[in-house]
């Protein structure tokens, strides 16, 4: 009779370490509650505050909508695509540096796994920014209720998505804070600004609205966009279409960097 111990394979997932993990994360969100919620949403307010001040009374409609309704659609998408990348990038750096890598690492965890986990987790933070968000706005004119839920949630899963999966990739690509604070400023916050957030596609020269229609955020901001009020420029599946794209495309590479373990194992 061989002594060989076979372990019991309960499920295709590790379902007990995922739930875990993603409850780890929660809590180290938590306790930085200022920052990462209430932060954002006041944000949010301060930068509608002070356009609405220098535009005045002069307020222009855009796109048939009230300006300060178009800019928070924008402010919504962009304040959760933002922080789901930081979530997944600050959580990931800070157990980088610290050396607590090497728990996750030692647990039994593939790389599936662990990238699911913090793709979960930070769509928990990411929806509740944009609520919060969300509800700040709205006592400054902004967007009420969708009417659109479909094309809303869509945009949300595939940003949130799309965004927790880059912000795992560029911390392995990091050795540093400061080279991770690099990668947001130069590759995430140009695809912030030139999403359409502050302007629509029509006010761009035609030459260069090829930058907007192949961004993916700007695609993400017209969905929600029209989930709130019902107004957009471009079709919205088609969209949704090309960003689940770049979902993949980041994701199936994050996974593939991830699960060799390169610059994460020591």
């Amino acid at each position: 009779m061989s002594d060989t111990i076979i372990p019991v394979k309960l499920s295709y997932l590790n379902l007990i370490g995922i739930r875990t993990l993603v409850e780890r994360e929660l809590r180290r969100e938590v306790r930085f509650f200022g920052v990462s919620v209430i932060g954002p949403a006041l944000q949010a307010a301060l930068f509608a505050l002070i356009i609405t001040i220098a535009v005045g009374e002069n307020m222009p409609k855009t796109n048939g909508l009230d300006y300060i309704v178009f800019l928070s659609t924008g402010f919504i998408i962009t304040s959760m695509l933002q922080r789901a990348f930081e979530s997944t990038a600050f959580s990931l750096m800070f157990d980088k540096l610290e050396g607590n890598i090497e728990d996750i690492l030692g647990a039994p965890f593939i790389g599936f796994e662990i990238l699911l986990s913090y793709t979960i987790s930070s769509m928990f933070v990411a929806f509740t920014i944009g609520v919060s968000v969300w509800m700040v706005l709205l006592l400054m004119g902004g967007p009420t209720m969708p009417i659109h839920i479909p094309e809303l949630i869509s945009a949300i899963l595939i940003g949130c998505f799309l965004f927790s999966s880059a912000g795992v990739l560029a911390t392995i690509w990091s050795e540093k804070w400061d080279k991770l604070s690099a990668k947001e400023t130069f590759f995430v916050m140009p695809l912030m600004f030139l999403s359409g957030s502050f302007f629509p596609r029509s006010a761009v020269i035609e030459e260069l609205q090829f930058l907007l229609d192949y961004n993916p955020v700007f695609r993400l901001v017209e969905a929600v966009r029209y989930g709130f009020t019902g107004a957009h420029e471009l079709d919205i599946w088609a969209g949704l279409g090309m960003a689940s794209i770049w979902m993949v495309v980041i994701w199936a590479i994050t996974l593939v960097v991830l699960s060799t373990g390169y610059k994460i194992k020591p």
